[in-house]
């Protein structure tokens, strides 16, 4: 046999092998393709098999929560229903016009109520209702005790508006119209009208703390002491006028400086008392001449 003919035989040879470059010990194609589709439904790594691990953590995650419901729910039912809790003790802090019973009361919190029945956000929210409450914190006391911390608004004058009396804050605001029990030994303060208040509520409250910045400095004085303040009256013009002392003495204060003024008036009534005698009205608001002081006798 020739070479050339050798060669394309052995040539031949190699193409015709079919497995010779199949891996040794390599499957048919076809049982390979059969066990490749088993693996993937099989093994865990596979889309059922996560599928099946997710919903058996799904499992495991509801079944510990629906515990905890549970538990927690048990627990509350005693709770809310359990004698040891009932309120025995309700403590008030910062009450000074209001008895702590009044306090309690208008928290609707009572002796014997269970203490996880106290709602927290709605006794707060009563309590601001008041006029007199400006803060107002509401806590429970473990296991029978409820405490309640206030804030009170004070009242430094008593204005008279068309008629009616209301209670002044420090800040000039009137918050309150006077009850049966509210303080009444306070000044008056007049010249205020609720048409006034409607128009230009920042106006009038302004006029009002004009009126108590009165009242504050002559209460530094020594005179306010024999002549206690009486009446603020606020005229339309900016005028102040005093007055003082149960015989009424009127001091016209004009539009102040008021310390300056209010010590003049000060020195005048005090000589004139030492000579047995009392002003009926004492004039301090001449504008040309400020240092001059004119009192007219009784």
């Amino acid at each position: 046999m020739s070479s050339g003919r050798r060669n394309r035989i052995r040539h031949g040879n190699y193409v015709a092998a079919p497995d010779e470059g199949l891996r040794r010990g390599a499957p048919e194609a076809g049982a390979k393709v059969e066990t490749d589709v088993v693996a993937s439904v099989a093994t865990p790594n596979g889309r059922f098999g996560r599928a099946v691990a997710g919903f058996k953590i799904l499992i495991g995650v509801s079944s510990v929560l629906g515990l905890a419901f549970g538990i927690g729910w048990s627990v509350y039912r005693y709770a809310v229903n359990a004698p040891a809790f009932a309120v025995t003790r309700i403590e008030v802090e910062g009450s000074l016009h209001l008895s702590d019973t009044q306090i309690a009361e208008l928290a609707g919190i009572r002796s014997g109520q269970n203490l996880f029945r106290v709602d927290i956000d709605r006794a707060e929210q009563q309590l601001l209702g008041n006029p007199w409450i400006v803060q107002a914190k509401v806590r429970r006391q473990l296991p029978d005790g409820v405490s309640i911390e206030i804030a009170e608004r004070q009242a430094h004058a008593i204005a008279v508006i068309e008629g009616r009396l209301y209670l002044v804050s420090p800040d000039g605001s009137p918050f309150k119209t006077i009850e049966p029990g509210d303080p009444r030994d306070l000044p008056f303060v007049t010249g205020v009208s609720l048409a006034n208040l409607a128009r230009d509520a920042g106006r009038e409250r302004e006029r009002l703390s004009r009126a108590l910045e009165v009242l504050r400095q002559y209460e530094r004085i020594e005179l306010s002491r024999i002549y206690p303040a009486q009446e603020v009256h606020l005229s339309p013009s900016g005028q102040v006028t005093l007055t003082v002392g149960k015989a009424g003495i009127a001091l016209e204060l004009g539009e102040g400086p008021w310390q300056k003024r209010l010590m003049m008036a000060a020195r005048v009534i005090g000589r004139l008392q030492r000579q047995g005698r009392l002003p009926e009205i004492v004039f301090l608001d001449n504008r040309a001449h400020p240092e001059r002081v004119v009192a007219r006798l009784k």
